[in-house]
């Protein structure tokens, strides 16, 4: 008997335009080596009891298959192995021995011209039968996304009415933050939890308290964001490969890739490595049109799971989890936004567990470049960020004043006045410790709003203007440098030597822009808005000593804050202060 692993899937008519992500076409030959269909056969036979493995093909008529092992070599071409090549007519069923020796395994069709058969698809198996069976809860947390969320419940249903053998052993679980979903999503396959706006953390744990309480079998729980396009192979892969995990393996997570929603052949990211404050992603921005990407979006390292290593994370956009690393490790922490998922993987990391990313297990998501906000950046990153690593990392304190004040002197170079606000909110209310997150949520963000709001944001005329502000870099003449270094950073420099106005973009624009400029019209191609930010030295002046105010009281009060943030960890990731946090019985 023989038991798929993963299906060679065609696009839909939805997908045609990136078909290219399933298979490529020249001539009279089909080719699978992409990024749904190239199955990486080392790495599964690393993780799991695979015994042989086999390719079974659906086809009407004769054809050419060959089956080819490929290794990524460093610095040079992949070296292509023919492991199979024969005449078949109709359907096939072949054996693989040794493809375990193999980055990856990947099929060709080539076609009688004049007679072409009909492929309908296909599936790469295991003659090694399961180690067990799983069953999994995907639980999606929104807050007035109902377009996505809609969608992705019609395509959840017609998965597992297609599907029955995952019939029973997969549910989604939604949670809605923003309570405007509808009662009709619900059914057997899919459960609607309203809850209150407790940001991504507060939804995520809502769902996985209720999968937990409800005690209906559940082995692994799959977060995923809600503003997401998914093919639901993700999650016939996801499970099937948790089925087979050896034993010192099957505590892994398993990892789906961010594909931009945008340009959907772009990675936008994938696992991300711990990188000074915060974390940055192994792989980020690639064409995955192309299988010499596909193979090094599959590279990996047993080493980097390591509890000593630098600490890994997987996104929430599609993370799944044993059930049993909730009850071990306690719930996520109280975290709204930005580092929730991340502090859920460190404790992971710390563990030693290993986070399974493949080929073919995705979601198509926003890229985060024009949907973050300066509250996400400024406010929840500051202090989250702040919080984990007093937690996680021993050696912290020897380094975030440099942080801090990095932040601080870019904020001020940028004469980012809101941003400047809202991270001055960031440090007070690190100061405030612990007590922080025992407070409603939803206060703080009706603040943080009202901050934010500060920046005017204009409706820019034309599209055209977008697209000159997209292309143009601009850059301080070479006198104005030397004066901008010699006048203390601009401090000292008469206004009249300052260029009158210059152009940006608001993703992280280069301070040098704005160097002896006495205006800079920013542009947000997310909203296709522009605001205009002008320099004033006093109040650069107010906002500097501000934040080094704040920045030695942290740094005076740190003993402090580690001892409490540490006391409060335990009682943070309990049900009893989760269900007093969320307002539920």
């Amino acid at each position: 008997m023989l038991y798929p692993l993963a299906n060679v899937i065609f696009p839909e008519e939805k997908h045609r335009p990136y078909g290219s992500l399933f298979y490529t076409h020249f001539a009279n030959k089909m080719y699978f080596n992409t990024w749904m269909n190239a199955f990486a056969a080392k790495k599964y036979n690393y993780y799991c009891e695979l015994g042989t493995l086999h390719l079974k093909i659906e086809a009407v008529g004769s054809y050419r298959l060959e089956v080819v092992g490929n290794n990524r070599q460093e610095g040079r071409p992949n070296e292509d192995h023919v492991l199979f090549s024969q005449e078949v007519h109709d359907n096939a069923c072949i054996a693989i021995p040794g493809a375990e020796r193999y980055d990856a395994v990947f099929l060709t069709i080539i076609q009688n011209s004049e007679n072409p058969a009909i492929i309908k698809g296909g599936a790469w198996c295991t003659d090694a039968k399961p180690l067990r069976q799983n069953k999994m809860a995907v639980v999606s947390c929104t807050f007035k996304r109902e377009e996505f969320i809609t969608n992705n419940v019609a395509l959840f249903e017609k998965f597992l009415k297609e599907r029955e053998d995952m019939q029973g052993r997969i549910k989604l679980v939604v949670v809605d933050n923003g309570q405007t979903l509808p009662d009709s999503i619900v059914s057997d396959n899919v459960e609607l939890h309203p809850n209150m706006n407790t940001g991504g953390a507060g939804g995520f744990t809502r769902g996985l308290i209720e999968v937990m309480q409800k005690d209906a079998g559940f082995t692994h729980v799959l977060f995923m964001d809600d503003d997401v396009e998914m093919i639901t192979e993700s999650f016939y892969r996801t499970l099937a490969i948790s089925d087979h995990l050896k034993e010192e393996f099957k505590d892994s997570f398993v990892g789906g890739a961010m594909l931009d929603i945008e340009n959907r052949t772009n990675q936008y990211e994938g696992l991300a490595i711990h990188d000074g404050f915060f974390v940055r992603g192994l792989v980020q921005n690639l064409d995955i049109n192309h299988y010499e990407n596909v193979m090094y979006s599959n590279r990996f390292n047993p080493d980097m799971f390591k509890a000593d290593a630098p600490y890994l994370s997987q996104g929430w956009w599609y993370c799944m989890f044993p059930l049993s690393f909730a009850e071990k490790t306690g719930l996520p922490m109280p975290f709204f936004l930005r580092a929730d998922d991340v502090e859920w993987s460190w404790r992971a990391s710390a563990l030693g567990t290993h986070f399974i990313t493949l080929n073919g297990i995705f979601i198509w998501h926003a890229a985060f470049m024009w949907r973050v906000s300066k509250v996400t950046d400024y406010y929840y990153l500051q202090r989250n960020a702040f919080f984990m690593q007093v937690i996680h990392n021993p050696h912290f304190a020897s380094f975030f004043k440099i942080h801090f004040h990095h932040t601080k002197e870019y904020l001020l170079s940028t004469y980012d006045y809101p941003a400047i606000e809202i991270y001055i909110k960031a440090l007070q209310d690190i100061l405030r410790g612990s007590a922080i997150f025992r407070e409603n949520p939803q206060i703080h963000c009706k603040i943080l709003a009202e901050l934010n709001s500060k920046n005017q944001w204009i409706d820019c005329p034309n599209e055209e203007e977008l697209r000159i502000a997209a292309e143009r870099q601009t850059r301080p003449k070479n006198w104005r440098k030397r004066i901008y270094k010699w006048s203390k950073k601009g401090k000292y420099a008469p206004n009249f030597l300052r260029k009158k106005r210059a152009i940006a973009l608001d993703w992280f624009p280069d301070p040098q822009t704005f160097q002896m400029t006495r205006s800079v019209k920013v542009y947000h191609l997310g909203t296709k808005k522009f605001c205009i930010r002008h320099y004033d030295k006093n109040l650069l002046k107010q906002y500097r000593k501000q934040m080094d105010d704040l920045i030695n009281q942290i740094d005076a009060r740190y003993d402090e804050l580690s001892k409490d943030i540490h006391q409060a960890y335990d009682e943070f990731r309990t049900l009893d202060f989760w269900k007093k946090y969320l307002n539920i019985q």
